[in-house]
């Protein structure tokens, strides 16, 4: 099987910053978004996420081989340092096989954005004529959004933010690139519609019904509300991304990376140490979850935790 060299339309950018209203748009007039995606999920993208499950879990793969994950805070540095090598030809045959049907297809994860080291090698032996469209929203709004899915601290939401939209801008400008700002999106998507068509050369048709809604923004954070070095840091690059200059952006780049490699070696040892336990859990877990000593059990298992239920409701006062 050969994949149709036709254009990819690439969505990158931060978890949390509209990826999802993005890709929701552009599939609802035509692109092709992949075969496996994932279901809406209630309160964290009640519209869909637009995910090819079986891209993420590549995706999560090649973290757990780089022991690191999507909300690593050292991730902009592993992900530069990493041997993708031997992962390259998996990469071209899961391509192949999602998407050879169609000459103008979608890839939205914001996990690819850390791994565009890889996934740009995996395109260009590909022969695809790649189109990113980088997704970015003001840092305050998603560090408290952050804060209130997932309970990250503001120093680790402000250095992912930095992860994800330095490693955006700096690896896709270059090329056929379009940044799009969550604002713009929310308040006028036609205009954003034409300006992808005109940018990347595409009829953008289908349901004429726009798929964004006011109600896709929740949080509105203030610039008041930080007061760490990285979410000032953040803000700064925030600025430069939306005038697209690249000498301020360059130079955000060069004082983050002075403050990771100022992090104390002892840290990144600890957290390998026990992002190698936490993967060998999972990996043995996964392995006796797929044995038919598990799914024969399963019913056992569902039948105990029903009476345990029923046992515990008896036994209420």
């Amino acid at each position: 099987m050969e994949l149709t060299k036709g254009k990819a339309v690439i969505v990158v950018g931060m978890h949390r910053s509209g990826t999802s209203a993005l890709s929701g748009e552009i599939s609802q007039f035509g692109i092709f978004m992949g075969k496996s995606l994932f279901a809406a999920q209630k309160g964290v993208n009640d519209k869909g996420f637009f995910e090819n499950s079986r891209i993420v879990y590549f995706n999560d793969f090649l973290f757990d081989k780089m022991l690191s994950s999507w909300d690593d805070p050292m991730g902009y540095l592993r992900c530069q340092d990493f041997d993708f090598l031997p992962y390259i030809e998996a990469g071209r045959n899961l391509l192949r096989s999602e998407y050879s049907d169609h000459s103008v297809w979608g890839i939205k994860d914001p996990r690819l954005t850390m791994l565009l080291p890889f996934w740009k090698q995996v395109f260009e032996l590909e022969g695809v004529e790649v189109c990113f469209l980088h997704m970015y929203r003001n840092p305050t709004e998603v560090i408290g959004s952050l804060s209130k899915r997932d309970g990250f601290s503001e120093q680790k939401s402000s250095m992912l933010w930095l992860n994800y939209n330095l490693t955006s801008f700096l690896a896709c400008h270059s090329g056929r690139y379009v940044a799009i700002s969550f604002d713009h999106l929310l308040s006028d998507p036609q205009a954003t519609r034409n300006r992808i068509s005109e940018a990347f050369d595409l009829q953008l048709e289908g349901n004429q019904t726009s798929f964004i809604d006011s109600e896709l923004r929740r949080n509105n954070a203030h610039l008041a509300e930080l007061d760490c070095p990285m979410a000032t840091l953040a803000m700064n690059c925030f600025r430069a991304i939306e005038t697209q200059d690249l000498a301020q952006i360059e130079a955000c780049r060069e004082e983050y990376l002075a403050y990771l490699k100022s992090v104390p070696p002892w840290f990144n040892e600890h957290y390998l140490e026990v992002k190698k336990s936490e993967v060998r859990h999972r990996v043995e877990f996964e392995t006796a979850y797929n044995t038919w000593t598990w799914k024969i059990t399963s019913v056992i298992r569902k039948l105990e935790l029903k009476l345990r239920g029923i046992q515990g409701y008896k036994n209420t006062p």
